[in-house]
Order: structure tokens, then sequence, then C-alpha cells
């Protein structure tokens, strides 16, 4: 995925600072001749210190940037999943209410009692409805998250294996 990639960049860079590193002393010397004491010497790797400030300070933000890309994708798929959640808590409630429905009706009709029996259908119709609106609802929020999902797979196969394992 993008995070080998990162891997694989900063290994690279560290690889070619720690070469220049290793060169740094031999062409100090080449450009401004031998230093003549510790002191010296010792003067000569401050651009080196630099360097390696800077490229420290470099992997500092790049890992930052990495870590605020993951935590937006953890709270997008929190919130996915709340809202899958939430949705299906709607429907059993909905299904739940459905069957009491049911069972006050043939209770009724079982009983021969019409009183309040137009109001017990029509309250389950409504609450039909809504449940079969809940069952939309859930469906598409699935497969919306399916199809993320499918694109990060997508991702990953073109990124390992370039190109995908499935590709024409």
């Amino acid at each position: 995925m993008a995070s080998s990639n990162y891997f694989r960049a900063f290994t690279g860079l560290a690889l070619l600072a720690l070469v220049f590193w290793l060169l740094s002393f031999a062409l100090i010397t080449f450009f401004y001749g031998n230093p003549e004491g510790a002191g010296e010497a010792g003067d000569t790797f401050g651009a080196i210190n630099a360097l390696f400030a800077g490229l420290g300070l470099s992997a500092a933000a790049g890992a930052l940037l990495l870590q605020v890309k993951q935590s937006e994708e953890a709270t997008k798929a929190n919130k996915e999943t709340a809202a899958i959640n939430g949705l299906c808590a709607l429907v059993q409630a909905a299904e739940s209410a459905m069957a009491r429905y049911n069972d006050q009706i043939e209770s009724k009709r079982s009983n021969q009692d019409s009183r309040g029996l137009d109001k017990i259908t029509q309250a389950r119709e409504r609450t039909r409805k809504s449940l079969n609106a809940y069952r939309r609802q859930l469906d598409l929020l699935v497969r919306a998250s399916f199809a993320s999902l499918d694109t990060e797979l997508a991702e990953i196969e073109k990124s390992r294996f370039g190109g995908g394992i499935h590709s024409d």
C-alpha cells in the first residue's frame, strides 16, 4: 500500500544520506584542503549536521502527514460503522414493532374484536413503510462501504502486483 512506498522512499533517503555523510569528509578535504586541527576537522561536518537535521525534520513531517491521513481514514470508517449500526438498530426495532402489531391484529381477529383494529393496522402500515425505508438506506450504506473497500483492495493489488492480479 502507500505506507510501503513511504518506507521505500525513507529508506532510500536514509541510505543516500549515509553515503553522503561517508563521502563528505573526502569531498570537503578535496575542495578546501586538509583541516589543520581537530577543531577545523569538526567544523567541516557542520554542513552535514544541517543536512541530518533537515532529514530528521522531513521524516518527522512525513510521519505526521501519514498519521493525519490514517486518522482521517479511521474517522471515516468509524462514522460508516456507527451509521450502519444505527440503521441496524432501527431495522430491529421496526421488525419488533411489526411483530407486535401482527400479534395484536391476529389476537383481535381471533377474538372477533374489531375495536381499534384499524388504528393498529394503520400503525403497522406506517411501521412497514419505515422498515422498508430503513432497509433501503442500510443497503445503500453497506454497498457504498463495500465499494470503498473494493477501491482500496484494487489500489493494494496495483501497488503490490503492478496493475492487479486480474488485469487484462
